[in-house]
């Protein structure tokens, strides 16, 4: 994540995805991860948000409360997944069809009354470190370096 190893893996598995409502079945492989998110949505939402999405048989009728992720399907299966029909929810959310039901997108305007965040500490020596390498680096390349061929260019104009 943004340039840093979170989490290594070194296992691989193969599955099938079967879609209960199409009975359509998707072979693909999946990195084996010890952990991959906290649980999503970050906070339940209310039964008003909730009620416009019920309009629409969603893939997990459950998405409003918080719950493990047991999945992250990529961009490489989700042509084999999508299927005809978008649909604009609100301002804010859009809903795609797919083989397993619809799946919605986008921010929902809900007033939270708590939420969590994860902050991680950057070793500031490894930062100083960096900075010292970039300042001796610039160093470097502005010191004026004068080749034969710029002493030729310069008695030539003179």
């Amino acid at each position: 994540m943004g340039g840093h190893i979170v989490q290594n893996s070194s296992k691989l598995c193969s599955l099938t995805l079967v879609s209960s409502k199409t009975k359509q079945r998707i072979n693909s492989q999946a990195i084996v991860l010890q952990k991959l998110t906290r649980h999503l949505p970050t906070f339940t939402l209310s039964r008003n948000t909730w009620q416009q999405f019920k309009i629409l048989e969603l893939a997990d009728p459950h998405g409003h409360i918080p719950a493990q992720t047991d999945i992250v399907i990529g961009s490489d299966i989700l042509p084999q997944i999508l299927v005809e029909g978008v649909q604009t929810i609100c301002d804010t959310v859009l809903a795609q069809n797919t083989i397993f039901g619809w799946i919605l997108s986008g921010p929902v305007t809900e007033k939270v009354v708590s939420f969590s965040a994860q902050v991680e500490e950057i070793s500031t020596d490894t930062l100083g470190d960096q900075l010292r390498k970039f300042w001796k680096e610039e160093e470097i390349l502005s010191t004026p370096q004068i080749t034969n061929e710029d002493q030729a260019c310069e008695n030539i104009y003179k």
